[in-house]
């Protein structure tokens, strides 16, 4: 086999694996497509969500040039009068098995299918279309019988045709039920959303289907809610995002709603994206089931998930040193040279990069030393770290404010050996109103996992 033969022969298989599978491949019996703790999703209702969540992104599009590409091959084909065969599809076959076989590569195309999931009737479709458009190129380019045509002249050739042409591939929803149209090649609504959610990665069908049954299950216990308030709750989602995307410094040149633009998403669309939903809804929820009062019975009971989570906390970086009360053969380190060891460290660091080199060379705790230190936020309350927790905050209390970078502590023995630490941040603890979110949002959680939890979901995916 030559160098241009594998080449074909391997472009073939990613073909095979990389393309859209279509409709006629996977046509589920079910018209759910999920379902859980009471409540179900149709497809008919899935459907078009997923074309207006994507699309319009990049994977979307890819989708749509896919079907507008073989809707222009199959065009080209009828008027030339070009048919593709069992016979021509049969010898392309047997020839790819020659050269697989010449090339030492084990088995044939079919059993190289089967591996990866790909049926051979797809296979045969995706074949017609690469003989099709090896014909086509071959023509159009003056290419002799039996001279070989590169792929990259094929792609080039259809991708200079389709530019010819001229593409228009218009954003959805599609009133006139064409989704793109290349010349006289069309590809239809209909065609090209059973396309796309066929297309996407499970983990997008699942999320999606998450988020539509949450939105279903939360109206149907709130029935009585009004579409003005719905709107409402909508809007100030929708502003809360356009605030958060705002102040994001990764975004400081993009307006809102050009960042959306670049996500396959618009106002317009956004309104109507079930997570958006979720949040408004559940939102509304907990401000209808909870006032100050409760929210603040709920924060007291639980002050320690709280306040351990969201309250005062130092951004802590610890050396651990391996020290024993009573020295042995194992533990010949004492906890009184494991201080004065770090002591001695002490003395040459000045800021926090002193500190993470120190810990990245002499720490002898693994987890610590291989992220140069680095604890995290140690709040003032939590369970664990108490002798370290308790000298931060005394160190905090007697000196007084970090300075900026922050600033060494002394060490501090432990019951296993000694700690020096670097205090490199205060966050100090939140008001009323801030924690109040706090609760309200861990309260919003619960009510979802309460409506739907994740784990009880079937989709069409797994049933």
């Amino acid at each position: 086999m030559n160098s241009h033969q594998l080449s074909a022969l391997i472009a073939l298989l990613l073909l095979a694996l990389s393309a859209p599978v279509t409709a006629a491949q996977v046509e589920p019996a079910d018209s759910r497509a999920a379902w859980g703790n009471g409540i179900e999703l149709s497809r008919a209702e899935l459907n078009p969500v997923l074309v207006r969540r994507f699309a319009m992104t990049g994977e979307g599009r890819a989708t749509l040039t896919h079907l507008l590409k073989t809707s222009l091959l199959e065009r080209m084909a009828r008027e030339r009068h070009m048919e593709v065969g069992p016979e021509d599809l049969n010898a392309r076959i047997a020839e790819i098995n020659r050269q697989m076989r010449a090339a030492g590569e084990p088995g044939d195309v079919l059993s190289n299918l089967e591996a990866n999931n790909i049926s051979e009737a797809e296979f045969r479709r995706l074949l017609g279309y690469s003989i099709i458009q090896e014909r086509l190129s071959r023509e159009a380019l003056g290419i002799p019988p039996g001279n070989p045509v590169s792929k990259a002249q094929q792609d080039t050739w259809i991708d200079e045709e389709m530019k010819g042409r001229k593409v228009v591939a218009p954003a959805p929803p599609w009133a006139d039920g064409i989704a793109g149209r290349c010349g006289d090649a069309v590809v239809t609504a209909a065609d090209y959303q059973a396309e796309l959610v066929l297309s996407l990665k499970p983990e997008q069908v699942r999320d999606t289907c998450y988020q539509m049954l949450l939105v279903k299950g939360i109206r149907q216990r709130m029935p009585d809610i009004a579409e003005e308030t719905y709107a409402k709750a909508i809007d100030l989602e929708i502003d809360r995002r356009r605030i958060e995307a705002e102040s994001n410094p990764a975004y400081q040149d993009l307006s809102f709603e050009r960042l959306l633009q670049t996500q396959g998403m618009t106002l317009e669309l956004l309104r109507t994206d079930p997570a958006v939903q979720v949040t408004a809804l559940s939102q509304l929820w907990i401000l209808r089931s909870n006032n100050d009062d409760n929210l603040r019975r709920v924060y007291n009971e639980e002050r320690m998930l709280f306040d351990s989570t969201f309250g005062e906390a130092l951004r802590t970086r610890v050396l651990f040193l391996r020290g024993a009360e009573v020295q042995s053969a194992q533990s010949p380190r004492s906890i009184d040279e494991a201080l004065a060891q770090l002591r001695n460290l002490g003395e040459a660091i000045t800021t926090e990069s002193d500190f993470e080199s120190a810990a990245s060379r002499h720490s002898e705790d693994s987890a610590s030393r291989t992220k140069a230190g680095e604890l995290g936020w140690m709040s003032r309350v939590g369970k664990g770290l108490e002798e370290l927790r308790s000298a931060a905050f005394e160190d905090l209390k007697s000196r007084g404010p970090l300075p900026p970078g922050g600033r060494l502590v002394a060490p501090v023995r432990i019951g296993t050996g000694a700690v020096l630490m670097w205090l490199g941040e205060h966050r100090p603890a939140p008001s009323w109103e801030e924690m109040r979110g706090r609760v309200r949002n861990e309260l919003r959680k619960r009510f979802l996992n309460e409506v739907l939890p994740r784990e009880s979901m079937v989709t069409i995916l797994d049933a």
